[in-house]
């Protein structure tokens, strides 16, 4: 009564076992979620589309500059909290002090000052373009082993040991960038470059346009690095 079931198991069994199975090389290239691809298109479409990208990468300029904003006051809040926790280990972890303190006092600080720094770093990297080079990193070395070191992710955020290890003083956190160095090249990639970039596409000169964008996202690459 039951065999027909059964060959029928048995056959859908060695037809999976017979598939070929998916090949590294065709696993798609990793991919952001609001990464679009188009097909190309006539002028008159492909105009309308840049009217639509200029308006868009207009109000994408401001939501950008928040986030620097936001990124500049993180990373200098935690430079600052990681000075205070310094300053306290001056006292609770000092060579003599630290076998009765533990260092519990500067310690935790210092772990608030990596948390600032944290969200401070990702901010910034996770806008302005920079998302495929840091969020993605794994994946395209992965995809491209002999990765131009050009192209290498910037140098944030900075390990938690540079903000928790051995030393009365994290030399690190105070010397790894220059207040200001994410705010202010936004500032100008944000309100001058990229805005004018896509003024020009909304015209209509696309290739300008991405130039122009490029630029002002390297601006604040540089800032970063």
């Amino acid at each position: 009564m039951r065999t027909a079931p059964l060959w029928v198991c048995a056959l859908a069994t060695g037809l999976a076992l017979a598939a070929p199975r998916a090949r590294a090389e065709d696993t798609p290239a990793p991919g952001l979620d609001w990464e679009v691809h188009e097909a190309p298109a006539g002028p008159v479409l492909s105009w309308v589309r840049g009217v639509r990208d200029g308006t868009v990468g207009l109000c994408d300029d401001l939501l950008d500059l928040q986030l620097a904003l936001f990124s500049e006051a993180a990373l200098d809040a935690g430079t600052v909290v990681e000075l205070g926790a310094d300053t306290v280990g001056l006292v609770d972890d000092n060579p003599v002090t630290q076998h009765v303190f533990k260092g519990v006092a500067s310690k935790s600080l210092a772990k608030t000052a990596w948390l600032l720094h944290l969200s401070g770093s990702e901010a910034i990297l996770g806008s302005h373009g920079l998302e495929t080079e840091t969020w993605l990193s794994d994946q395209l070395d992965t995809l491209n082993p002999l990765l131009d070191p050009e192209d290498e992710a910037p140098g944030l955020p900075l390990e938690p040991i540079a903000f928790v290890g051995e030393g009365l003083v994290h030399t690190e956190v105070y010397t790894a960038r220059v207040p200001g160095s994410v705010l202010l090249p936004a500032v100008v990639a944000d309100l001058l470059i990229r805005p004018i970039g896509n003024v020009v596409r909304i015209v209509g000169f696309h290739a300008a346009a991405d130039r122009l964008e490029a630029a002002g996202n390297g601006l604040v690459r540089w800032g970063v690095r």
